[in-house]
């Protein structure tokens, strides 16, 4: 008999006890049988090698007593196999409902922490006029809905388990919520542009007063000297042509924006500044870097007159303060890009009979390659009542959003043929962001796809996901 206290060094010794491993109605989970070191054995009796003794051989399902003659086991601290009590409770997450309002109909959307391919567990869904009780691996959550709408309770369809998330639809009955009372009935919903801007994009900086640019990585000074300027001016807009700058036509327009040495032009969340106000950076093929850290800052403009620099990668030094050159945080920047094109595009009614609205991303990283996001945007509007931190053990209380529902696709190349077909489609309107705001919007609306079953998210490439149009955590 062999009293192990400690892992195992030799590779014959790991063996011989994981063929000799036998449990009562307990094995281990998710572990390797032969890495013994992520294994708490306790006392056990190692098998003779020699021996003729029957072999147990792990298989990952629960068993009955095993008796053998020379073997025998005891092993502590594994995980058990099954709905036993003592195995970690699969939890919900998230809790996603699409209202329909017009269509009186609403899809439920459930993700839990696990897949209910390894916990085998059954869900059972019970409907109540103000309530969906979600019965699951010897849980039981309930949402409600008391203050938004009550539902059919024999409506229940297009059942879906797969993977993680659980989805179905439900008919709503007669309502009683107030939400009706947040849209007039003299236009339609579906084109209100919802938790607009109070006012527009616009930089923090002021005319005649001192200011020094910064990078925001290092504090390396960017300007020649602490800078006072006369002039701080918003550029035209990215998203209305240039032949719509003037109230009559002008046959010989010279497209030359470039900012005198004392002046500020900006944009959507960016600046552009006379070159030669800039110092301590390194030009790399028109891009610009910041000579002591090499953070990536912007690029030149305007036949290398100007230098555009993003928001986000610098900061502002006020006498010895500093700050955004922008308010927001990269979410709600992307949100006021959207609500912008929105409104400035979607004002008449020609442009409301359109049925999608495309927007295509650009964004510029730090190795000069350009990458590329096609936004189709499906819904412009869409109610939303979510939980994304559900408490379990407690009623499940939800909150209502507005939403965009979209479909996007991210490519990094321009030679794709889709980029190019967007690129050259004159129904698409072209953004250019900065490489971290372009990251971070990747990033929510991939999250937030997998709040939507797996079979619904995919279309000819492209993945269907939300982007809530609220300044709160997405």
């Amino acid at each position: 008999m062999h009293n192990i206290t400690k892992p195992l060094q030799l590779n014959k010794q790991r063996s011989d006890l994981a063929r000799a491993l036998v449990t009562v109605g307990w094995f281990p989970v998710r572990c390797d049988p032969f890495n013994l070191e992520r294994w708490k054995v306790g006392q056990c009796r190692l098998r003779d090698s020699a021996s003729k003794a029957t072999d147990a051989h792990y298989s990952g399902k629960p068993r009955q007593r095993w008796s053998l003659k020379r073997t025998c086991c005891r092993v502590k601290d594994c995980v058990p196999i099954g709905n036993s009590s003592e195995m970690a409770a699969m939890l919900l997450k998230e809790v996603c409902i699409e209202v329909r309002r017009k269509l009186q109909c609403a899809n439920v959307y459930l993700t839990f922490d696990k897949n209910f391919s390894e916990c085998q567990s059954a869900v059972k869904i019970i409907l109540k006029s103000n309530e969906i009780t979600i019965k699951y691996d010897g849980q039981t959550a309930v949402i409600s809905l008391l203050t938004f709408f009550s539902i059919d309770q024999r409506s229940i369809s297009s059942l879906v388990i797969e993977g993680n998330n659980v989805s179905f639809r439900v008919i709503l009955a007669n309502e009683t919520g107030s939400l009706d009372l947040l849209f007039d009935d003299d236009e339609p919903e579906e084109y209100k542009i919802i938790n607009a801007p109070k006012d527009d994009i616009k930089v923090t900086m002021k005319k005649d007063q001192l200011y020094q640019l910064k990078c925001s990585n290092c504090e390396n000074t960017l300007l020649n000297e602490r800078k006072c300027f006369s002039r701080v001016l918003e550029l035209p807009s990215e998203f209305i042509g240039m032949s719509e700058w003037f109230c009559h036509k002008h046959d010989h327009v010279e497209h030359d924006l470039t900012p005198k040495a004392d002046d500020v032009f900006f944009g959507l969340y960016f600046i552009v500044i006379n070159f030669t106000n800039i110092c301590n950076v390194i030009d790399r093929d028109q891009f610009i870097y910041c000579k002591r850290c090499l953070k990536f800052l912007g690029e030149k403009v305007y036949r290398d007159k100007a230098v555009k620099i993003w928001n986000d990668s610098t900061c502002l030094d006020d006498n010895g303060t500093s700050q955004q050159l922008f308010a927001g945080n990269d979410a709600e920047c992307i949100h006021n890009i959207i609500n912008k094109i929105l409104t400035e595009n979607l004002l008449t009614s020609k442009l409301y009979s359109m049925q999608f609205v495309k927007i295509l991303f650009e964004a510029t990283f730090p190795n000069r390659k350009r990458n590329f996001l096609m936004l189709n945007i499906l819904e412009r509007n869409l109610e939303i009542l979510a939980n994304f931190h559900v408490n379990n053990g407690e009623e499940i209380s939800l909150e209502s959003k507005k939403s965009l529902k979209v479909l996007f696709k991210a490519e990094n190349s321009a030679d794709q043929p889709l980029v190019t077909f967007w690129k050259n489609d004159f129904n698409v309107q072209n953004v250019t962001v900065s490489h971290k705001m372009f990251t971070e919007f990747v990033r929510l609306l991939q999250s937030n796809a997998k709040l939507v079953p797996e079979i619904y998210r995919y279309n000819n490439g492209f993945m269907l996901s939300y982007f809530f149009l609220q300044s709160c955590e997405q």
